[in-house]
C-alpha cells in the first residue's frame, strides 16, 4: 500500500479530505493535536479539504471551530461548512 505522500499525481489531481470532529483526534477536544503531526505533512504536497468539520458531538457550539478554523487558515487548508 502506497503512502498518502507518495502518490504518483503527474496531473495534480489529487485531494485529501478529512473530517474533523470536536471528539476526535484533531478535534477540539484534544486541542486539535494531531492536525501539525498529520494533516500539516500532507499539506505540503497535496490540497487538503475539512469536510464537515465542524461537527460537535456533542453538543452543537463553537469550540471546535475555534480550534480548526485558524490551524486551516495558517495552512492553507480548504473547509466546507453547512448545517
Amino acid at each position: 500500500m502506497q503512502s498518502a505522500l507518495s502518490l504518483n499525481d503527474p496531473d495534480h489531481n489529487i485531494i485529501a479530505e478529512a473530517h474533523v470532529y470536536g471528539d476526535n483526534g484533531c478535534g477540539a477536544q484534544n486541542k486539535g493535536a494531531c492536525l501539525t503531526q498529520d494533516i500539516a505533512p500532507i499539506t505540503q504536497q497535496y490540497p487538503v479539504l475539512f469536510g464537515e468539520s465542524f461537527g460537535e458531538n456533542p453538543p452543537c457550539t463553537s469550540t471546535n471551530m475555534q480550534v480548526i478554523l485558524p490551524w486551516a487558515e495558517d495552512h492553507n487548508v480548504y473547509y466546507e461548512v453547512w448545517t
